[in-house]
């Protein structure tokens, strides 16, 4: 007798068995996880990965809101690696594979499109679907929102005196723009066993009975050059870390932050810690996860310490402090300098906003949050 074949399951790929049927063997007959495909709700959000990372906190919501929901994602190549091992989400789609051919033969119950960006836009009213909200390209090429709430963040995005004054989250202002619930949903992020496994075998090599790790992201993305802490600062910072409490840092930076890891690591002499320079961004969340704490500008590695919850001291300059939400688990510093959320890419201050946050206040909240105490040196 031939098994049951439940084709129309959201966890059947459709040219390869399903995940259970791998892991296990199963076959539909014998399976509590049959997912039909009666509410299909796709998502559209392409933009930067730290952005395609935070909007994963609707995911919690749709949970919610339509609990038989099947999950289609649209994004760049870029950021699959970042979705990827999420039980939320049934298919992911590339819009440089397959997404386009795709979107003009299925059909969805709800399109969520949570991005202005006009390719965004488009591609969410080019796909077929009976429920839209957010924000779609209309046939003049002109991108409006669905909702009132929507077209308060439009304007945010329009006009930077509006967006220095707001004081609402990402994720509430999204949730609104979609009609979405929001119970402070968190960022999801799933690292593999694998994964795990491996970051735990390389700090196993370093890290000292009863030691803290602290992980210390040098990036901040390239789209504000005023985002990043100036080397002196990390070096006196870490150093600060190291002799006081004998904490072992990570050091966690991306190629473009060679130039600064370099200089950073040539400084600390011969002070232990473990490099993740130049790393894949699974195996960067995979040691995120090891440490106690997380020292990091509004950043990618910062939504993924967030997903991840870990305890965070977050530095910010140029972009919103209100806007980012960190769940409680750490703390948000700034300068007091009055331009402070002036979203410029760049700027001639000197000393610049990063520059006036002193690493001995970022070292007494470190302090605090992982327990420590300078008495215990040595």
């Amino acid at each position: 007798m031939k098994p049951i074949f439940k084709h129309d399951c959201g966890h059947f790929p459709g040219d390869k068995p399903c995940s259970f049927h791998k892991r296990d063997g199963r076959t539909c007959g014998f399976c509590n996880d049959y997912l039909p495909r009666t509410f299909r709700v796709l998502i559209v959000k392409l933009a930067a990965m730290g952005d395609v990372l935070r909007t994963t906190f609707i995911l919690g919501a749709l949970k919610r809101d339509f609990p038989e929901a099947t999950v289609t994602w649209v994004t760049m190549e870029k950021n699959i690696s970042l979705l990827q091992n999420n039980p939320s989400i049934q298919q992911l789609w590339a819009v440089e594979g397959e997404a386009v051919a795709r979107l003009q033969v299925e059909e969805f119950n709800l399109i969520l499109s949570p991005d202005a960006n006009p390719w965004s836009a488009a591609l969410a009213a080019m796909a077929k679907g009976k429920l839209r909200r957010g924000f779609f390209l209309n046939s003049q090429g002109v991108v409006e929102p669905t909702d009132h709430v929507g077209w308060e963040w439009y304007r945010m995005g329009a006009f930077d005196v509006e967006k220095k004054a707001n004081q609402k989250s990402y994720q509430e202002m999204i949730s609104g723009a979609l009609g979405l619930s929001y119970e402070m949903d968190e960022i999801q992020y799933f690292i593999k066993d694998s994964e795990r496994l491996q970051a735990h075998q390389v700090v196993s090599g370093y890290q000292k009975q009863g030691q803290k790790i602290v992980g210390v992201n040098l990036g901040g993305g390239d789209r504000w050059k005023k985002k990043v802490w100036k080397a002196d600062h990390f070096v006196s910072y870490i150093l600060g870390m190291v002799d006081r409490f004998q904490v072992l840092p990570i050091l966690i930076a991306g190629e473009s932050e060679r130039y600064l890891y370099d200089e950073v690591v040539g400084r600390l002499k011969e002070r232990s810690f473990i490099g993740g320079m130049g790393l894949g961004i699974r195996q960067t969340a995979a040691l995120i996860e090891c440490c106690d704490l997380f020292l990091t500008a509004d950043s990618l590695a910062m939504h993924i310490a967030s997903a991840l919850k870990i305890p965070q001291v977050v530095l910010f300059g140029p972009t919103s402090l209100a806007e980012i939400e960190i769940y409680g688990r750490g703390v948000k510093l700034a300068s007091e300098i009055e331009c402070l959320g002036c979203y410029l890419p760049n700027c001639d201050k000197d000393p610049d906003c990063m520059s006036l946050i002193d690493p001995e206040s970022v070292l007494r909240e470190s302090e605090l949050l992982l327990g420590l105490s300078s008495s215990k040196r040595g």
